[in-house]
């Protein structure tokens, strides 16, 4: 309690704490279940059901709940790029997630359409200040063919498988690297699959 009142109570009423919550399956009345709140349970008690816990078996299930909360959660995109660093642990030790990491920043340039001239053609601005100014921005385009919104749902939709997949191969890299700790290897990269 902060002079008389709740900081957590003023945390879970912020605008971010709902993007956490904006992936729910509604079910009857005012039942919900909010999707990255389950899933990050499921992680939580993956982690310490594990008998033998490392450094890199954290930062697995570390990166598995970040990538997690952008596969499920509205995020703005420089949330994702903030990860890169953090991410490079993760992905160093294993080939394919590098590869599918291209993936999904090749789907959040299609994404930034979300956000408007801004983040798309004023860009450009730098370089040839008219070309920004008076080129036709990329969402009037879209839509003269298709609903702009629907079209980038759908890069998100497969934003979402990617990242999906991505903590399916973290995972499966967690659980050797718990067989490998069990077992007695040691190392900073211990996990190793290439």
């Amino acid at each position: 309690m902060y002079f008389g009142k709740s900081l957590i109570f003023t945390l879970l009423n912020t605008q971010h704490f709902d993007y956490i919550l904006s992936a729910k399956l509604d079910l009857i009345i005012h039942d919900r279940i909010y999707i990255f709140i389950v899933a990050y349970a499921l992680l939580l008690f993956s982690f310490i059901h594990n008998r033998q816990k490392s450094f890199m078996l954290f930062l697995n299930y570390c990166g598995m709940a970040y990538i997690m909360y952008v596969a499920t959660s509205y995020f703005h995109p420089q949330y994702l790029l903030w990860s890169i660093p953090f991410l490079v642990l993760v992905f160093a030790r294993k080939d394919a997630l590098y590869y599918y990491h291209w993936a999904q920043m090749a789907f959040l340039m299609v994404m930034l359409i979300y956000w408007g001239d801004l983040v798309t053609k004023f860009l450009i601005a730098p370089v040839d200040i008219r070309f920004a100014l008076y080129t036709v921005g990329p969402i009037p385009l879209i839509e003269r063919f298709y609903d702009s919104a629907k079209f980038v749902n759908i890069f998100r939709s497969a934003f979402t498988a990617v990242s999906l997949w991505m903590i399916y191969l973290i995972y499966k890299d967690s659980r050797q690297i718990s067989e490998l700790d069990k077992n007695g290897a040691q190392g900073p990269f211990t996990g190793n699959n290439r």
